[in-house]
């Protein structure tokens, strides 16, 4: 599918072919997401754009459990590309938001229901939303991200018994019965041979993402293997461009954890001394 730009169409190619290269574990990212979205907004058609706001509308979802639960926002997180008080106002007007957003909502305010409850139902809502409205290219991406999830959190109740790190969580029951059948995952879910290995050696939790993240971006790369200029090729930058910005926090947050612990380690040594 080719888009059909706003700007002139050698701007648009220009744009594109422009576009810095990413790579996975780079040091710093070329631009910031929220640029990239900018540009986009302003490069697309609404329907192309609309391909986008599907990738962009689990953003919210955190801030849309909150609010279910009559809870704060959580620290750090957004409402995606809806303005705060935006957001809020169109929930209480129940229009203006992704219908499977209303739904959600109207359903479960003050149900009561466990958070890992809501997040399958949000899950599910948007995925079903999802597939009536995405392309090709993104309606494969999602189911392939919605098996991968699946299979993380079912390898964390494996491994656990809990912490569940779900996002759709819609078969992952399915997928822990058959966790201890290797041969049978791998028949099931070719990909998962690969990350099993990597899991093997990787038992630090941090190390185990970074395993998911390769083999989001190789998938993503294969995807794209024929694409040039279309609209897919944009979408997977911007996914790449996402990962790489929350490994870049991660890793910096990380970072600043260790210092506070070694300079409160220095401080109790020269206390005791």
């Amino acid at each position: 599918m080719q888009p059909m730009p706003f700007l002139p169409a050698y701007r648009y190619y220009a744009f594109v072919a422009g576009l810095p290269e990413l790579l996975p574990g780079q040091s710093q990212a070329p631009m910031s997401a929220q640029a990239l979205d900018e540009a986009l907004a302003q490069l697309l058609r609404p329907q192309d754009l609309e391909q986008l706001r599907l990738l962009q509308y689990p953003k919210s979802h955190a801030g849309l459990l909150a609010k279910v639960q009559g809870q704060p926002k959580p620290e750090g997180e957004s409402y995606g590309v809806f303005p705060p008080l935006e957001f809020e106002e169109r929930l209480q007007l129940g229009e203006g938001l992704p219908i499977y957003m209303h739904q959600f909502y109207s359903r479960f305010q003050g149900q009561g229901a466990t958070l890992p409850a809501l997040q399958h139902e949000l899950s599910k809502l948007y995925y079903q939303y999802a597939s009536l409205k995405a392309i090709p290219f993104t309606l494969e991406w999602l189911a392939f991200d919605n098996r991968l999830r699946n299979f993380l959190s079912a390898w964390n109740l494996a491994q656990w018994g809990g912490g569940t790190n779900a996002w759709y969580f819609l078969d992952a029951p399915e997928l822990l019965r058959e966790l201890p059948s290797q041969a049978q995952l791998s028949r099931d879910y070719p990909f998962l041979g690969r990350l099993l290995q990597e899991f093997s050696r990787q038992p630090a939790a941090h190390e185990r993402e970074k395993a998911a993240l390769r083999l989001r971006w190789a998938y993503l790369d294969q995807l794209l293997t024929f694409e040039d200029f279309t609209l897919p090729v944009l979408l997977g930058y911007w996914l790449k461009l996402n990962w790489l910005e929350e490994s870049l926090a991660h890793t910096a947050q990380a970072g600043r954890r260790r210092v506070s612990q070694f300079i409160h380690q220095h401080t109790q040594n020269l206390l005791r001394s």
